[in-house]
């Protein structure tokens, strides 16, 4: 039963993270199934909020672009966090080229966070770690589990 249980999370997991992977893949261009639109960036808001880790508060900084005419504040299809390498190259007035990839269709952008280097690296490491969760259930189902010592005479 433990070996069905961790083989059943270990194909969980990999179909999520491997839909993700999937997903920031074709937002990167690598595979085909996005769907591209360009527009004109209407509004700029930069939002730092302080996130808590352990006993430690940081400061975290999003790049919100619109290109609608609904409030940038506003949580939304209408708007898209970017890196900051892209933020510092945007204007209001400038041309935008969204992504919208995945089963929900949220948009992204090439260089956003969503599908940056760092997530790809992490989720790769995850992948490979579901994949051996599977591999380990799969051995403990197939093998039967530890074996049960008779009893004595």
């Amino acid at each position: 039963m433990k070996g069905i249980l961790l083989f059943l999370l270990g194909v969980l997991g990999f179909a999520f993270t491997g839909y993700k992977l999937v997903t920031m893949a074709q937002i990167r261009g690598w595979l085909p199934g996005a769907r591209t639109a360009t527009v004109t960036v209407t509004q700029m808001y930069e939002e730092t909020t302080q996130e808590k880790a352990g006993r430690n508060t940081y400061p975290v900084t999003a790049y919100w672009v619109s290109w609608t005419n609904t409030d940038v504040h506003q949580p939304g299809n209408h708007r898209v966090d970017v890196a900051l390498e892209e933020w510092g190259q945007l204007r209001v007035g400038a041309a935008l080229e969204v992504i919208y990839a995945g089963f929900d269709q949220r948009p992204n952008t090439r260089k956003g966070v969503y599908a940056s280097d760092g997530n790809f690296v992490f989720d790769l490491v995850l992948l490979t770690c579901e994949g051996l969760l599977m591999l380990g259930g799969a051995w403990v189902f197939i093998r039967g589990g530890p074996p049960v010592p008779s009893p004595r005479r």
